[in-house]
């Protein structure tokens, strides 16, 4: 899926972001769903939803 888009979120003194709306509707994110950040060789991040713990 190629959403041309951007978001933004700030994050607070105690290094917290809370992830927007839209982007936890994209990804299907609910309570309790683990957020998955992968970084690519060429300096990007992926982010994805799980409803499982990761297994790395």
């Amino acid at each position: 899926m190629t959403i041309k888009a951007q978001v933004s979120a700030k994050m607070t003194s105690k290094n917290q972001i809370t992830i927007p709306k839209s982007v936890r509707q994209i990804l299907g994110l609910k309570e309790n769903h683990w957020v998955i950040f992968e970084f690519t060789p060429e300096g990007e991040i992926k982010v994805r939803g799980e409803k499982a713990a990761p297994s790395f």
